[in-house]
């Protein structure tokens, strides 16, 4: 077997033995964050498991970012833009993810993104698009878990 098939396996048996621990075996992912760009694979992790409807936790104790402070909202997003910064912290963001329903998160986000697009499209004035918003999020204590 060439270095090239070989390396091409093992890249397939890591992605594929991944999603099946995070997928089969997991209810739960808790997503490190730290460093000014976070890991491309734990992204990855995090993006399967919150549309899976896994418990998500989002740990970031680094002050790097790479927004204006703020890490990508694509990603925060999926923690409910909430972080954890102190490991001790961690055991009772689980447990509380583990006792929230997210049942539904996806189909509510798409729905939202959905309202907030028409309303762009038909946009008259920046105040019609800023009532939505505050109608959307400003009430929604959990986010987008």
């Amino acid at each position: 077997m060439s270095r090239d098939v070989a390396h091409d396996l093992l890249q397939r048996a890591i992605f594929a033995l991944d999603l099946y621990e995070l997928l089969e075996n997991s209810d739960a992912v808790v997503a490190n964050l730290n460093g000014r760009v976070p890991d491309e694979g734990t992204i990855v992790e995090a993006a399967v498991a919150w549309h899976a409807g896994k418990a998500l936790v989002l740990y970031k104790a680094d002050a790097r970012a790479p927004f204006d402070g703020s890490d990508n909202p694509m990603l925060t997003g999926l923690g409910g833009f909430c972080l954890v910064s102190k490991l001790s912290d961690l055991p009772g963001a689980v447990g509380e993810q583990l006792r929230v329903s997210r049942a539904r998160r996806v189909d509510e986000t798409v729905v939202k993104g959905q309202q907030i697009a028409e309303v762009w499209r038909s946009l008259r004035s920046a105040s019609t698009l800023r009532q939505l918003l505050i109608t959307l999020f400003a009430s929604d204590k959990e986010g987008m878990r």
